[in-house]
C-alpha cells in the first residue's frame, strides 16, 4: 500500500512539473513575443483609437495556451482567478529597489547616503528579496526622507513593477510588453 502511494505521489509530481521542465531559451522567448505581437482575438483585446493594443486577461490566457501548443507541452489552462494573482510572487532584489529609488529621483544612481538608507530599509524586510507591497512601502518612506522630482511612482517603467501595480488596483489590461512578460514568467518562473 505504501509503495502505491509513493508511486501515485511521484506521478502527480511529474504531471505538475511537466510544463516547468522547459529550458528558457532565446527561441522560446521570441516565440512568446511573436504570439503576443500577432495576437488578434477580439475577446482578448481592448482597442481604442490612438492607443496601442491592450491585452486583457482572456488574451493573456490565450497567449499562454498557444505558447504551450507551440512548445509541445500539456498544461492545464490557467483560470482567470489564477491570472489575477500574477505579480504577487514577484520578488525584488536590493539592486532593483535602488534602481527604482533612483528613477523616482530621476538620477542615474543614488548617493551613498541614499543607498545606505535604502539598504537598511530593505534588510528590515528580507535579505533575499521583497514583494511589491514592501517595495511600495520603501519608496513611500524614501519619498518622505528625500525630496523627489515627481509625484508619480516609477512603477510604469518596467513590467515587473507595472503588472503588480495594476493588479493591486484590479486593472487587468496589459501592454504587449507586459503580456509577454507574464507569459514568459508563467513558463519560466524567476527568469527576470
Amino acid at each position: 500500500m505504501y509503495l502505491k502511494i509513493v508511486i501515485l505521489f511521484f506521478c502527480v509530481e511529474l504531471y505538475l512539473l511537466q510544463c516547468h521542465c522547459l529550458d528558457p531559451t532565446v527561441e522560446r522567448f521570441v516565440t512568446i513575443k511573436n504570439i503576443v505581437d500577432n495576437y488578434a482575438n477580439p475577446d482578448g483585446m481592448v482597442v481604442e483609437d490612438g492607443r496601442d493594443l491592450i491585452i486583457n486577461l482572456n488574451g493573456v490566457k490565450d497567449v499562454i495556451v498557444t505558447a504551450a501548443q507551440q512548445f509541445g507541452v500539456h498544461i492545464d489552462t490557467p483560470s482567470l482567478e489564477e491570472l489575477q494573482q500574477i505579480g504577487t510572487r514577484y520578488r525584488y532584489t536590493l539592486q532593483e529597489v535602488e534602481r527604482y529609488a533612483a528613477k523616482y529621483l530621476d538620477v542615474a544612481q543614488l548617493t551613498p547616503t541614499m543607498a545606505t538608507w535604502v539598504s537598511r530599509c530593505f534588510r528590515t524586510f528580507d535579505q533575499n528579496g521583497i514583494f511589491f507591497d514592501e517595495l511600495k512601502d520603501i519608496l513611500t518612506l524614501f519619498r518622505t526622507e528625500f525630496p523627489c522630482s515627481t509625484d508619480e511612482y516609477p512603477y510604469a517603467s518596467e513590467p515587473k513593477t507595472s503588472i503588480p501595480y495594476k493588479t493591486a488596483r484590479s486593472e487587468y489590461e496589459f501592454t504587449k510588453k507586459e503580456a509577454t512578460f507574464i507569459a514568459i514568467d508563467y513558463f519560466f518562473p524567476g527568469s527576470f
